[in-house]
């Protein structure tokens, strides 16, 4: 995100590899997200991005613009209950 602010709802945490955002499910507001949870999607999707980071999530919320992935959230599980938090790694 950068350049960007942080939306309502996306909170910004500091760890020991930097930054990151993360918020609620119920609080995703970008409409063109779509949910991966099928374990070839995920798998496709974790080759892609490649890096340990991405590899420990077990589902995701993307948005494609012009055939390439320009937002990228994981989640751990694969039922997206309103209350659970997904973290911002694209």
């Amino acid at each position: 995100m950068d350049g960007e602010t942080a939306s309502a709802g996306v909170q910004r945490r500091y760890g020991d590899k930097g930054d990151c955002f993360m918020t609620r499910i119920r609080d995703l507001t970008n409409t063109d997200l779509i949910f991966l949870s099928d374990s070839q999607d995920v798998q496709a999707l974790k080759e892609h991005l490649g890096g340990t980071l991405v590899q420990k999530y077990d589902s995701f919320f993307v948005k494609i613009i012009e055939g390439d992935y320009s937002e990228v959230w994981g989640m751990y599980g694969i039922i997206p209950f309103e209350a659970k938090y997904t973290y911002r790694l694209i």
